[in-house]
């Protein structure tokens, strides 16, 4: 590699001008070599163009990665409205039933309506699947406007301060009526009191009517 060895004007007479290697001359007058100071001698550096890039040799982590979804010609994933639509749901409730047998010790002055829903027939279909895959209801029908009363322990909702929470799904002159304990709680005196989570009651029966539409597979 070839090697440049400049000379440049001593920094106490900066009006000098340069040489160039050995060829130490000013117009007009002689600059004694002396006044001169020169660079250390370095390799001509190469164009940027011509340097390799570090990085060159390195593995992209990109090209290591699979990828699970094809891409449309445009390169945008394209994701199906159901998959997106699952993505704001809220994760489906855990009930669990209860049986007549013990109907009698869960079921208390707490559960109050949160909805009832008059839309024709649709009491009679939830009836009908609600057999289907639990058989008798919670309780004996109590009186002549209601024929079913089917009652579930929700595992996976806090309801505090109340130790548990209870749903009911019932049918009462023809409508169907979903009821709850969430939101109040037991006194000392064993009366229903409103709890701080009162106000989520609204926001509780979406959410339970959002999980028996896809649960039950009915329109609500």
């Amino acid at each position: 590699m070839p090697i440049l060895t400049r000379s440049f004007p001593h920094p106490a007479h900066p009006m000098e001008i340069p040489a160039i290697g050995r060829s130490i001359f000013v117009p007009g007058r002689d600059v004694p070599p002396e006044r001169l100071y020169h660079a250390p001698r370095c390799p001509i550096t190469p164009p940027r163009d011509a340097m390799p890039n570090p990085r060159d040799a390195l593995p992209n982590p990109r090209d290591a990665m699979p990828n699970p979804l094809p891409r449309s010609p445009s390169h945008v994933i394209l994701l199906p409205f159901s998959f997106i639509e699952s993505q704001w749901r809220s994760p489906p409730m855990q009930l669990e039933f209860v049986p007549i047998e013990e109907f009698y010790f869960e079921l208390t002055l707490a559960v109050k309506t949160l909805e009832e829903i008059e839309t024709p027939g649709l009491a009679a279909i939830v009836g009908q699947k609600l057999q289907e895959k639990f058989q008798e209801p919670s309780t004996v029908a109590a009186a002549s406007q209601n024929t079913y009363n089917y009652v579930f322990r929700v595992t996976d909702v806090d309801n505090s301060p109340f130790h548990r929470l209870i749903i009911s799904i019932a049918d009462w002159g023809g409508n169907l009526r979903l009821g709850s304990d969430y939101g109040w709680t037991l006194n000392e005196e064993h009366r229903a009191t409103k709890s701080e989570r009162f106000p989520q009651r609204v926001q509780f029966a979406a959410d339970l009517k959002a999980h028996l539409q896809d649960w039950l597979a009915i329109d609500l």
